[in-house]
């Protein structure tokens, strides 16, 4: 059985994977944390609606700050 995108998903996707690509090597070419300018550069590639852009921002601080409170708990 093959799951198959829907057509907005998968016109935007090259574009957002682009965006994803660059931020990635700009963010790590000059040393700083990329989400402040993921989220904008994709709200402008893909324009999400509002919620979905919300719920994804927050499961990402989410993953962060278990990933900070893991790693002080170890140190």
């Amino acid at each position: 059985m093959t799951k198959t995108f829907p057509p907005e998903l998968r016109r935007c996707l090259p574009r957002a994977a682009a965006v994803g690509a660059l931020v990635g090597f700009l963010t790590g070419l000059f040393g700083v944390g990329g989400g402040f300018l993921i989220v904008p550069a994709l709200t402008v590639v893909s324009r999400p609606p509002a919620k979905a852009l919300q719920r994804a921002f927050s499961v990402f601080v989410l993953a962060v700050a278990v990933f900070v409170l893991v790693r002080v708990a170890v140190a």
